[in-house]
C-alpha cells in the first residue's frame, strides 16, 4: 500500500490532515519524539505534540513514557482496524442517538399516530412510499388479517330486523380488528359496543365475539 492510499484510507476514516501527516512520517522514522517530528516535518513544536498526542489516544501510536515525550507508530493493518471498529462505534452511537430523537420527536411534536403511519413524499400528486421497517409490519399484519378474516358482503339474507349498527359491527368484527377499533369508527362508546354485542349473542345464541362473527358470516349477515 502507498503512502497515498494508507493516507486516503486514514483520512477516510475520521483522521484529521495533520494527525495522518504525522503517522506516515512515523512509519517512516520508527521510535520518535516531538521534537524531532516538528524538524523533521518543518511544523512549530506544540503542532507536532498536539498530534502526536492524538495518535496516542486513537490508538494508532504508544507513547514510550509518561509525558508522551516519545512513542513508537502501531502497524498501519491494526491502525485502519482500530480506527474502522472506531467509526462502526460512532455510527452506532449516531443511529441511536436518532432513533431516539425520532421518537421524541413523534410524541412531542406529532403525537397524533396516524400523521405517521409511513414515511411517503408528494410531488406533482405523486405519491412516493418509502420503505421502512413500520410499513413492513403493517403490510404483515394487514396479510395476515386477511387471510383469517371473513368475506365482507352484503347479502339479502340480513334479517329485516337486524339494524345498520348491528350490521355495521359485523362486518367490523370479521376484520378481526379490536373492540377499540370497531367502536372508534362507527363514533361510539364501548359500552354502547357492548350493549350491541351483548344484543346480537343473545339473537345468534353465542356468547363471545369469536363465535358471534362465524355465525354471522355462515348465516349471510355480512
Amino acid at each position: 500500500m502507498s503512502d497515498d492510499d494508507l493516507l486516503a484510507h486514514l483520512r477516510r476514516l475520521g483522521l484529521a490532515p495533520q494527525e495522518a501527516e504525522v503517522y506516515l512520517a512515523m512509519l517512516h522514522t520508527g521510535r520518535t519524539t516531538a521534537a524531532d517530528l516538528a524538524e523533521h516535518l518543518g511544523w512549530k513544536l506544540g503542532e507536532a505534540e498536539c498530534s502526536l498526542g492524538r495518535l496516542v489516544d486513537l490508538g494508532l501510536a504508544a507513547a514510550g513514557d509518561p509525558g508522551r515525550s516519545e512513542a513508537t507508530p502501531v502497524e498501519p493493518i491494526i491502525a485502519l482496524d482500530h480506527l474502522s471498529h472506531a467509526r462502526s462505534a460512532e455510527l452506532q452511537q449516531a443511529h441511536t442517538a436518532a432513533v431516539n430523537a425520532y421518537r421524541y420527536y413523534r410524541r412531542s411534536v406529532r403525537p397524533q399516530a396516524t400523521d405517521d403511519l409511513v414515511e411517503a413524499e408528494v410531488n406533482d400528486s405523486l405519491l412516493v412510499v418509502r420503505p421502512s421497517s413500520l410499513l413492513s409490519a403493517l403490510a404483515g399484519l394487514f396479510e395476515t388479517s386477511w387471510r383469517s378474516a371473513f368475506p365482507m358482503h352484503l347479502s339479502d339474507r340480513v334479517p329485516t330486523a337486524l339494524r345498520p349498527m348491528h350490521v355495521r359491527i359485523l362486518e367490523l368484527l370479521g376484520t378481526g380488528v379490536t373492540d377499540d377499533t370497531i367502536a372508534q369508527l362507527p363514533g361510539v362508546s364501548r359500552r354502547t359496543l357492548s350493549r350491541n354485542l351483548e344484543q346480537l349473542n343473545q339473537r345468534a345464541g353465542t356468547v363471545t365475539r369469536f363465535q358471534l362473527a362465524p355465525y354471522a358470516a355462515r348465516k349471510g349477515w355480512i
